[in-house]
């Protein structure tokens, strides 16, 4: 049973997330998608935040997409994970969720992150277009899946870069703007389009790299929008149909400020995860420093007021671990849990969907 104290913050926590969805700035939705059956994407993995075990408190919306690589590993974008402070000590990976409505009761397994990693050279800044937008995490306890059919298909090489070939993005969310959010998975076709062409769109082209990959969308008569990805879809995969296989070629990344818009020639860019192939096997060899660690002693650690226990080795390349601070501890616990409901309403309201406010198309 939750205690009263539990059900005062998360109705603090519902408020907030209600008025900023009223005001539009939260919208989880793959745009013109249909729903799709998880089996058919069963490395598809959703990332929560709750705090289950400790207070009864939990956020009922995926925070961002990810995808199976083996048992104790998943993959998103590292700017789902950057900076999470404090609330990466409630972060929890929830595979193969075809329905987002049976978290966190349902039928499903909840998974909590022990490590993150992405590279050194990522930078969360739409002035340099998002490069190296790539995180891996490790849980704590081994997902119960088939280690072979449902993790992620990797291609060898960049064939699949062709308008003619087939290829899907997948998450949870709304069909469009305004409507109430859609709890099944969804998929949406998307159309590969050539960097050049993706580079011209953004006044900031310059910076778009081989490593990124980007896509278009069909027009829909309907809904007035382009098939895309969205706020929510960060992390998530973009897929390849190869012979009826689905190979995953991209991590979700960023994309224009309004979802599928018509008058953009690209709906979704993506991090292309064929350069990181090196990167990837090194952290599943074990041979990469994670940025985050997390323990179950932090987490109780915080939970009795101790707000500076999260280990971050933040993005310079400096190996070393660091302590992080985050405010002030005083108040015990009730404190800490406030600073957690901050960060984690900071964390939906900026970091779920990197829009490009500052961009503009170079050609109006």
């Amino acid at each position: 049973m939750f205690s009263a104290q539990s059900l005062v913050k998360f109705s603090f926590l519902s408020v907030l997330f209600s008025a900023a969805t009223m005001a539009g700035e939260v919208e989880s939705r793959i745009v013109n998608g249909t729903v799709v059956d998880v089996n058919r994407y069963a490395s598809f993995a959703s990332l929560f935040y709750d705090s289950l075990e400790y207070d009864g408190g939990y956020y009922s919306g995926a925070s961002c997409g990810a995808t199976i690589l083996d048992v104790d590993h998943v993959l998103t974008a590292a700017h789902c994970v950057e900076e999470l402070g404090s609330l990466a000590l409630f972060l929890v990976v929830v595979p193969q969720l075809q329905d987002e409505n049976d978290y966190p009761f349902g039928n499903i397994q909840r998974h909590r992150v022990a490590k993150i990693f992405y590279p050194d050279n990522f930078s969360n800044s739409s002035s340099t277009l998002f490069p190296n937008d790539i995180a891996i995490l490790k849980l704590e306890t081994s997902m119960n899946i088939d280690s072979v059919n449902d993790v992620i298909r990797r291609p060898q090489n960049e064939v699949y870069r062709n308008a003619s070939e087939t290829f899907f993005a997948v998450g949870h969310g709304n069909t469009r703007s305004g409507f109430d959010s859609e709890s099944q998975l969804q998929e949406t076709p998307l159309t590969y389009i050539s960097n050049t062409q993706c580079a011209n769109v953004f006044s900031a082209g310059n910076y778009l790299s081989s490593k990124q990959i980007c896509f278009d969308g069909d027009f829909s008569q309907s809904s007035q929008l382009k098939n895309s990805t969205c706020q929510g879809d960060s992390g998530g995969p973009v897929y390849w149909e190869n012979n009826g296989v689905m190979m995953q070629v991209g991590v979700t990344s960023f994309g224009p400020n309004i979802c599928g818009d018509p008058n953009w020639a690209v709906t979704s860019v993506f991090t292309e995860i064929t350069d990181y192939a090196g990167w990837i096997d090194s952290v599943l060899a074990g041979n990469e420093t994670a940025k985050v660690t997390v323990t179950e002693q932090m987490r109780l650690d915080y939970m009795n007021g101790d707000t500076g226990s999260v280990d971050d080795t933040g993005s310079s390349g400096n190996n070393e671990e660091a302590p992080m601070s985050f405010g002030s501890s005083s108040g015990g616990g009730a404190v800490g849990l406030w600073l957690l409901m901050y960060y984690l309403l900071h964390a939906c309201l900026t970091r779920v969907w990197e829009s490009i406010f500052s961009l503009k198309r170079s050609k109006e």
